[in-house]
């Protein structure tokens, strides 16, 4: 398998490859998960008077905890191993099918496992090149995808934002109250507070509630303002999470179209 592996790598490109791996990695999960499905099928199909159940051997004195020391497996005259019971009228017949269709399509998906990257190192250029052209199709689409996720969680991280930000316009003779939300977005009048100032540009300063805190919700619960924070805490875990995922796939940072 790894001499498969190192062929393969000689002759496909970079998005290829991380078609071909993530398709490879689905086939894993899914083969994982049939396995798992094998073991419970197994499971209900084994019990006294189904297809095979476990017996503890009555000659054995020493009992252990749950099972018996010493035991052996028990077959119904029926039972064969390497295709489903012909006996249709058994109680057990859909469990003993449930267990044959699960177990064969296990076997399937774990024959695609393991050829998997032998047949990947054997395409023919054609076979390469078409493979290729798909790739980048599957790529492009998904790029499109995780870009739009990513404005889409950028809208709502700024409209949460905006909720928690109310603009003041200050003047030097404007009588300051306490802290109206979580932030405040403070225009003071430069000519009110330095005549030297630079004339007709106001000083604008970000103020933040005490309470505030960017990276966790605010403990205040009683706040008229706690909902806002605490869906703008989302928001930006949204619009963080989007941007990881797009960054993973594509290994650039996302930036929005203009």
């Amino acid at each position: 398998m790894f001499t498969d592996i190192i062929k393969y790598f000689f002759k496909t490109d970079k998005t290829t490859r991380a078609y071909d791996f993530a398709q490879y990695r689905q086939i894993k999960r899914a083969c994982a998960e049939k396995q798992r499905d094998v073991t419970n099928a197994m499971c209900e199909v084994m019990h006294t008077e189904n297809c095979f159940w476990i017996e503890p051997d009555e000659s054995d004195r020493n009992i252990g905890f749950l099972v018996p020391q010493q035991c052996y497996t028990k077959f119904c005259p029926q039972f064969n191993d390497t295709k489903p019971c012909v006996c249709t009228a058994c109680h057990a017949y859909k469990l003993n099918k449930k267990f044959f269709d699960v177990r064969d399509e296990y076997v399937a998906l774990s024959d695609s496992k393991y050829s998997f990257w032998k047949n990947a190192s054997r395409r023919t250029p054609e076979q390469r090149a078409a493979r290729a052209d798909e790739a980048q199709r599957v790529y492009v689409k998904r790029e499109r995808e995780l870009s739009e996720k990513c404005a889409i969680a950028a809208e709502k991280q700024r409209a949460a934002q905006d909720a928690i930000c109310t603009p003041l316009f200050v003047q030097s003779d404007t009588p300051r109250r306490e802290r109206e939300n979580c932030l405040q977005d403070v225009h003071y009048d430069s000519m009110s507070y330095c005549a030297d100032y630079d004339h007709g540009l106001d000083i604008n300063v970000v103020e933040s509630c005490k309470h505030f805190n960017p990276d966790s919700v605010c403990s205040q619960e009683k706040c008229p303002h706690h909902i806002d924070n605490k869906n703008m805490i989302q928001a930006t875990k949204e619009f963080k999470d989007a941007q990881r995922e797009y960054r993973k796939f594509t290994g650039k940072v996302w930036e929005k179209s203009k």
